[in-house]
């Protein structure tokens, strides 16, 4: 597993610690948002994505990543 499966096992993992559903993928992670739209976060060099391009952070700090995926995912 390299580094950025790795990372996205993590944010999913720590959405899942918050009650948030999240699938894991090779390239991506799909996380279940309110009333039932789904998000789509990506890892590229290093940095956590949302599917359109918007950076979310750096791997290397998944708890600022899982809050800010966690927000959203809430709105």
């Amino acid at each position: 597993m390299n580094r950025q499966e790795e990372a996205l096992r993590a944010l999913a993992a720590g959405l899942d610690g918050r009650g948030i559903a999240a699938r894991v993928f090779a390239t991506n992670v799909i996380v279940a948002g309110e009333n039932g739209r789904e998000l789509v976060v990506v890892c590229s060099r290093g940095v956590f994505r949302w599917g359109m391009g918007e950076e979310i952070g750096p791997i290397d700090d998944v708890d600022a990543a899982v809050r800010h995926v966690a927000a959203a995912s809430a709105s």
